[in-house]
């Protein structure tokens, strides 16, 4: 009878430990998708940065614009120097560039922004087939538990 008693505490301790783990997966879902929301987020601005130079090259010089400014606010803005622009480049510093090279480095930009997009939804389907496998493995032992409980109230 101990042997028993020792397997269904093992198995217990195994089925507390899955969930345990089962917790640790959600976690890691809940900030690989938060990841996820930032780098598409990222990947968004600089198509619309590339949208922006692209259809400044239309424009001449001195052209008058409204410009956003953020929450629906605009402002009367006139484009002197249609091929200069400043991009920031990390850790608070910004530099200068022409057109081309602008749209040069905003490529670059959106392109790894891509490819951490990717990576980090492998990692996510990942991590979601890991806890769907716990989620059948308590599926088929709360299945099983069941019916050796039916089983002994038939007997009796």
């Amino acid at each position: 009878m101990s042997d028993g008693a020792s397997g269904k505490g093992d198995t217990e301790q195994y089925f507390r430990q899955l969930s345990t783990q089962y917790q640790q997966y959600k976690n890691q879902l809940e900030s690989i998708k938060q990841h996820i929301d930032m780098v598409y987020t990222s990947s968004e601005e600089c198509v619309k940065a590339l949208n922006t130079i692209e259809s400044l090259e239309s424009l001449e010089e001195g052209t008058e614009s409204m410009v956003p400014i953020g929450s629906g606010t605009y402002m009367h803005a006139q484009f002197n120097d249609l091929n200069r622009f400043v991009i920031d480049i990390g850790a608070g510093i910004s530099v200068e560039k022409n057109r081309e090279d602008a749209k040069e480095t905003l490529n670059k930009r959106k392109e790894e922004m891509d490819n951490a997009y990717e990576r980090l939804n492998e990692s996510y389907s990942q991590i979601a087939q890991n806890m769907q496998e716990i989620e059948r493995q308590f599926n088929e032992y709360q299945s099983k538990m069941q019916s050796q409980q039916g089983g002994a109230y038939r007997a009796q």
